[in-house]
């Protein structure tokens, strides 16, 4: 529950409004679009993480447990929010933060 609290979090208050990246090589994002080596590609976490088409009409809520879906019921537009916005790295410092903090956690992730 804690993990799926902080990528709840994470959805809502991404630690950066926005980002872009370089491409290295040729690649493909995950709707299929090609990307050139070199091509910069942006994104925009806090706006992406407030889409109603992704997140639904409760999107602007604070529900842990949407993160519970099974991966193959997810889009590959939401994976890629996920991956793009460095989720699995910062979730485990921030694990260890929440845990190291006198046992304190918000109300609701348990």
């Amino acid at each position: 529950m804690l993990k799926a609290c902080l990528c709840e979090s994470m959805r809502l208050y991404p630690p950066v409004a926005w980002d872009s990246k370089h491409a290295l090589a040729d690649d493909l994002l995950p709707d299929n679009t090609p990307v050139r080596a070199g091509d910069r590609v942006t994104y925009f976490p806090y706006g992406m993480g407030r889409m109603e088409a992704l997140w639904g009409k409760n999107r602007l809520e604070f529900k842990p447990e949407r993160w519970f879906l099974e991966p193959e019921k997810r889009s590959s537009l939401k994976k890629a929010v996920r991956n793009q916005t460095g989720k699995v790295r910062p979730s485990t410092g921030l694990r260890a933060t929440v845990n190291g903090s006198h046992g304190r956690r918000p109300e609701g992730c348990g």
